[in-house]
């Protein structure tokens, strides 16, 4: 499943309005495959504002979004990025197994009328196993511990040869022990060749799991390496 095909994400000038209301203003950056960025600010800053600009979610955002110097459209979207929102916008009661869950990410290649094919399950079984999901493939996502859930949402996204990872929150909930196997996992992920974005919470766990940090409050304070981003003042401003 790795890509050998790098891909660059350019954001210039993005804002994203709820009517009057500016939610996200003055976003630029550039990012490539390979890489994670940690998605960092208070309540209220626009960090899931901003990823749910990113997966398409948002229709009325404007700026600039590239992929590869092309614009990132609707179509590109659905095949490039995977998004798994915070746990309470999911619906765990939904009657869906893993390997159902981890199927959906290879709707978009396979169409609506389309038909699974032997390497469409291949597929399928290798995220899982990628994922640590073996012996869980026909239980239900309800069912599922939280550190469990989310790795079964990420080889949904894996499956279907995402580039572009949106998280939002993805460690919320979770002890310890998860944490430290999903940190792993994503950045198993972008050595795999996927670019990862996610909002994060933990400032002192951000440098070992991401390289790269956008802080935000309501426009961009600062970009650049999780190192040089995260200084006391800068947390200052982006949390005071």
């Amino acid at each position: 499943m790795k890509s050998t095909a790098s891909g660059t994400l350019t954001v210039d000038d993005l804002h994203v309005h709820f009517k009057e209301i500016c939610a996200v203003r003055d976003v630029t950056f550039e990012i490539s495959t390979g890489e994670t960025v940690a998605i960092v600010g208070r309540n209220g800053a626009g960090k899931s504002t901003f990823l749910k600009s990113l997966a398409g979610l948002i229709p009325d955002a404007a700026g600039v979004v590239l992929w590869n110097g092309s614009p990132l459209t609707k179509l590109m979207r659905r095949k490039l990025v995977a998004y798994l929102p915070q746990r309470e916008e999911i619906d765990w009661s939904f009657p869906v197994t893993v390997r159902g869950l981890v199927d959906m990410g290879l709707y978009p290649l396979v169409g609506p009328w389309g038909r699974f094919t032997q390497a469409h399950r291949n597929a399928t079984e290798e995220a899982m196993a990628k994922m640590g999901l073996e012996g869980l493939e026909d239980r239900r996502i309800g069912e599922l511990s939280g550190g469990q859930q989310q790795r079964a949402f990420l080889a949904r996204a894996i499956v279907g040869g995402a580039r572009i990872v949106l998280l939002d929150e993805p460690f919320a909930g979770l002890d310890t022990k998860a944490c430290r196997r999903l940190s792993q996992l994503i950045r198993s992920l972008a050595e795999s060749g996927s670019l990862v974005l996610a909002s994060h919470h933990d400032l002192k766990s951000i440098p070992e799991t991401f390289q790269h940090t956008l802080l935000l409050r309501t426009r961009q304070l600062a970009f650049g390496s999780s190192e040089e981003v995260l200084t006391p003042e800068n947390i200052k401003t982006a949390f005071e």
